[in-house]
């Protein structure tokens, strides 16, 4: 019995981390533009997602004509993301936290918005490594931290067994 209980806390948790990192990949770029006026979305799989997206407000383009959808983000992108779905104006948030997010970094005032809401603590030694590529565990810490702030908690509606790359 206790192993079926703990079976199924992990493939929840599974569930859990599947769900928001979906959640975040179709709430994720933010910007003035539409998607319609990017010149590299309209026939991309996902230009529907896009279109939601930047019409939130949620994530930017790479330029006034390009989102790159096929871009992969890092952590800065990241926490800009949480901040602008939070709703909240993080330009109060202008203490410098670590050491390697210049006030002249578009994500400063998310990073320290995120870091003082304990949503990030960083990577160690006062770095946050904006430039990395943010990975899936990362997403999902970040995520959970984010639903703690916010004090919402996701529904859970459908179990998933195994997946394709379930030891990564």
């Amino acid at each position: 019995y206790r192993e079926v209980k703990k079976e199924r806390s992990l493939i929840r948790k599974k569930v859990l981390t599947t769900v928001l990192l979906l959640m975040v990949f179709v709430l994720a770029f933010n910007t003035a533009v539409s998607a319609n006026e990017f010149t590299d979305t309209d026939k991309h799989w996902a230009k529907y997602s896009i279109d939601y997206v930047t019409g939130k407000g949620y994530f930017c383009g790479t330029s006034t004509t390009e989102f790159s959808p096929d871009m992969s983000m890092t952590r800065g992108m990241f926490v800009t993301v949480l901040s602008r779905m939070s709703g909240i104006d993080v330009s109060a948030y202008s203490d410098p936290v670590f050491t390697d997010v210049k006030e002249s970094d578009y994500f400063f005032s998310a990073v320290n918005w995120a870091y003082d809401n304990k949503i990030v603590a960083g990577t160690g030694n006062g770095m946050f490594k904006p430039a990395d590529l943010v990975t899936r565990e990362q997403m999902s810490l970040m995520l959970g931290n984010y639903l703690k702030y916010m004090e919402k908690t996701p529904e859970v509606r459908n179990e998933i067994k195994k997946y394709a790359d379930n030891a990564k």
